[in-house]
């Protein structure tokens, strides 16, 4: 601030603070109504000649910092139409007079915007020794520059906030948080806003922290806009936390927070429940649920209030996997998943294959990081499943089962939202889903995949290019991806051998033969259904060839025919619906021996 800046302060601060400096101002302008100066008059005050009057004058400018940083205000003209600069009002910003009288409250523009947190430790951020050593150091050694911008980007409760707090509190500085989802979304009345909190900043000597977790891609831009008009000249450390790395300022050092690793989770879920959860329950919950540090406290005070005891694990895995935060909804469906290995109907050895997968699963932490494979598989850790056969032959089934059992959610991906006519876009929509998929640890499910992982053709237009290009990021993204990835498809063919190469599983589902449709058609009926005796299970298996799906349909198409007719299911029920089914899908099948429909 000028010589010249403060000098104004003090002329305005001396009649607010000071009863006897209001009279003598009285006596200067010959007028004992008058309680605000003019821009005229402190010109005149301290100004000695014209061109020293005339810079006071300037110095009152709407951008010059007096004004734009919010000290002083300059109201309408006193009394005089088109009177000119000098007969507007001027006065110290309210916030100021209260200031300099020793009240330290919020300014009242902030109260629904900002806030000012407690202080925390660096001791409190729980990562990797070598991902923390990096965060910290890169903090550190920002700060120490004047004006520091740092862009913290990570998943909510991975605490960005956190390190903002504790960079503060060991810079023996306060931190006013601004949400951003709070903000006005009048343009002028943000502006105000933003620059009061500058101004509150100052005053305090604070650091800030904008959140833009919250915050829909398409407004990124109008608010980063605004911060960047009323922050860049802020001389103090600005942090702002975003899900994406978000560009505000230009010399911003972009900073990803790390997600905690099982190992971290089991320090964080040790430190608030290790007293009274078994150990090897944490130890399970740590490695299948992938929560943030932040969510991982929520969690554990919400299992502290619901006064447990002990926990078992299913109660701790169901409670903890209800703080997953995702966006996996607006790409995908998630799939329930009710079915389990007895509903599965499969020769032994195909059986052994899929627990195979589980097991690859549920062991990857050990075989990758304790016995130390991962060191000779830099990429491609992830496991990927190609299911391939007819429809209906049981492929979305399995995939429902594998993720049961590993206890996590099975989305299946809508190419609907995802495959989009305009270029980069499909990357985009990937992009998220496997981003959202690595921060929920689900099994992704990409059904009918070869509208997605077809073959690449050779480039004879620029649609050929783009499509070629589509699959190659596809091939990326699977390589990168450490999760579950099930690709089900009706032609194997029709998938890009780029693809099978990184499928570590590729299972045939073949259409059933007549002794397993017979079993197919006894498992379907509950055992709690009204059923006649004497069904000929095998005579349906032969007579009907149909896949498990239709078989399903059969079997619930005739309960609903013995449940309208008063009588439980019999060989007749079963009989008309297979018939039914197999019409309405196209088939020939002998209604009654030696007779065709």
């Amino acid at each position: 601030m000028s010589r010249l800046e403060l000098d104004v302060l003090v002329a305005l601060a001396a009649p607010e603070v000071e009863p006897a400096f209001e009279r003598a101002y009285c006596f200067a302008w010959d007028d004992f109504t008058r309680k605000c100066p003019t821009v005229g008059f402190i010109a005149e005050l301290l100004g000695e000649g014209l061109t020293e009057r005339v810079s006071v004058v300037a110095a009152l400018g709407p951008e010059r910092a007096l004004r734009a940083g919010g000290l002083v205000q300059v109201d309408g003209g006193a009394g005089v139409v088109d009177g000119g600069v000098s007969t507007q009002r001027i006065r110290l910003a309210r916030r100021i007079t209260r200031f300099l009288l020793g009240d330290d409250a919020m300014d009242e523009l902030l109260l629904a915007h900002v806030r000012e947190v407690p202080p925390a430790s660096f001791d409190e951020f729980v990562a990797a020794p070598d991902e923390r050593e990096h965060v910290l150091q890169v903090l550190r050694r920002s700060v120490r520059r004047a004006g520091c911008r740092v862009g913290l980007f990570g998943p909510r409760g991975s605490g960005k906030r956190h390190l903002a707090q504790a960079c503060a509190a060991e810079n023996g500085a306060p931190l006013l948080v601004a949400s951003g989802r709070s903000l006005p979304e009048n343009r002028e009345a943000r502006l105000l806003v933003l620059r009061a909190l500058r101004r509150e900043a100052r005053l305090r000597r604070a650091f800030v922290y904008v959140d833009l977790s919250s915050i829909a891609a398409g407004g990124l831009d109008f608010l980063a806009s605004a911060l960047l008009e009323v922050l860049e000249d802020y001389d103090g450390p600005v942090f702002v936390g975003s899900l994406e790395p978000v560009r505000v300022f230009e010399s911003a050092t972009a900073l990803r927070v790390p997600v905690p690793a099982a190992a971290e989770r089991l320090t964080l879920w040790t430190r608030e429940l290790g007293d009274s959860v078994r150990s090897s329950v944490l130890e399970q919950v740590a490695a299948q649920v992938p929560l943030t540090a932040g969510a991982i406290r929520v969690s554990a005070e919400q299992i502290r209030t619901a006064h447990l005891g002990a926990p078992t694990s299913e109660q701790l895995l169901a409670m903890a996997r209800a703080h997953l935060t995702h966006r996996l909804s607006e790409l995908a469906t998630r799939v329930a998943c009710p079915f389990t290995w007895d509903d599965l109907v499969i020769e032994p050895d195909e059986l052994q294959r899929f627990r195979e997968i589980v097991a690859f699963s549920a062991q990857r932490e050990k075989v990758y990081d304790e016995w130390g494979f991962g060191a000779k598989l830099p990429y491609g850790r992830g496991l990927g499943a190609l299911f391939h056969g007819p429809p209906g032959t049981g492929k979305t089934m399995a995939a429902s089962i594998i993720a049961r059992e590993l206890g996590k959610d099975l989305y299946s991906v809508d190419l609907s939202r995802v495959v989009s006519k305009w270029v980069g876009e499909t990357e985009k929509n990937l992009a998220s889903v496997f981003d959202e998929a690595r921060d929920s640890d689900a099994v992704l499910l990409f059904d009918e995949a070869d509208a997605l992982f077809a073959s690449r053709t050779e480039v004879r237009s620029a649609n050929d290019r783009y499509a070629n290009l589509e699959v190659n990021y596809l091939l990326r993204r699977m390589e990168d991806f450490e999760g579950i990835t099930i690709l089900t498809t009706n032609f194997e063919s029709a998938i890009d051998d780029a693809f099978k190469r990184r499928l570590r599983f590729r299972i045939a589902f073949p259409f059933p033969d007549p002794t397993t449709r017979a079993n197919l058609w006894r498992r379907m009926v509950p055992a709690q259904a009204g059923v006649a005796p004497g069904i000929d299970w095998l005579e349906l298996g032969h007579r009907y060839e149909l896949s498990g799906g239709h078989i399903k349909n059969a079997v619930l198409r005739a309960a609903f025919l013995a449940a309208n007719r008063g009588a439980v299911v019999e060989q007749g029920h079963l009989e008309e619906a297979g018939f039914r089914e197999c019409q309405e899908i196209g088939k020939l099948v002998l209604r009654s021996r030696g007779k065709k429909e």
